[in-house]
């Protein structure tokens, strides 16, 4: 349920339509989904080809995907090492959130990296 702000800052979403919406349907990306791309972004960085940002294509997000390997090549892969680790460390949160989590910071959040 959406119900009209104040006129300044749009309208805004109530706490029990935030509730009822159900985690399993997060943005196309269902939990067995997610748990691929953290074992995806945990073996890639581990290995170092994190930079790829295979697991962020596999989540639907293109935009932090491009650009982990536009900074990868327009440092001539110096930066490799450092987006390998945070492929890793991405790896690692996406199997440690708990389902409520990972919907309210990244689907209602909006948040593409950690």
């Amino acid at each position: 349920m959406i119900v009209p702000g104040d006129g300044t800052s749009g309208p805004s979403v109530t706490l029990d339509a935030i509730l009822a919406y159900p985690v399993s349907e997060m943005n196309g990306v269902s939990p067995s989904q997610r748990t691929a791309c953290g074992i995806v972004a945990i073996v890639l960085g581990f290995f170092g080809f994190g930079w790829l940002g295979i697991h962020k294509f596999m989540m639907g997000k293109s935009k932090p995907a491009t650009t982990s390997i536009l900074v990868t090549v327009c440092t001539c892969f110096i930066a490799l090492p450092v987006m390998s680790i945070i492929a890793l460390a991405e790896g690692i949160v996406y199997l440690t959130k708990s389902d409520d989590q990972w919907y309210h910071e990244n689907i209602i959040g909006g948040k593409d990296w950690f």
